[in-house]
């Protein structure tokens, strides 16, 4: 074994060091509907959760987020909140879309559309 282990190049061991470091689990992967997204933001982001802990979590999670004031969301109006998206998939992709809503800097609600899109 000892034999195997030393024939194997440095590049190998580079490519599979970084392949495995790089396959991370995201929390919000795998939900195709909104109350389970919602559920698990809530989970991870409970309220009162500052709001710039929130941003870093959400753009881990691949979300790509923007400041709202005084915004609408749906039949919602004069919100401030974090509005996040992310898009999954390849030809069709399921859009995310989230408002991490907050009074001050703490989360107080997360609410959460998410839709089909593509050709």
């Amino acid at each position: 074994m000892n034999a195997f282990l030393a024939r194997i190049s440095p590049i190998a061991l580079t490519f599979v060091a970084f392949s495995v470091s790089s396959c991370e689990t995201r929390t919000t992967s795998g939900f195709s509907d909104a109350d389970t997204m919602t559920r698990a933001l809530q989970s991870a982001l409970p309220i009162g959760t500052n709001l710039p802990i929130a941003r870093t979590f959400m753009e881990r999670e691949g979300f790509r987020c923007t400041p709202q004031t005084d915004a609408r969301w749906l039949d919602r109006t004069h919100l401030d909140y974090l509005y996040c998206e992310r898009s999954d998939g390849s030809i069709v992709q399921r859009r995310w879309q989230v408002a991490i809503v907050h009074v001050g800097n703490g989360v107080s609600e997360i609410l959460v559309t998410t839709g089909l899109v593509g050709p």
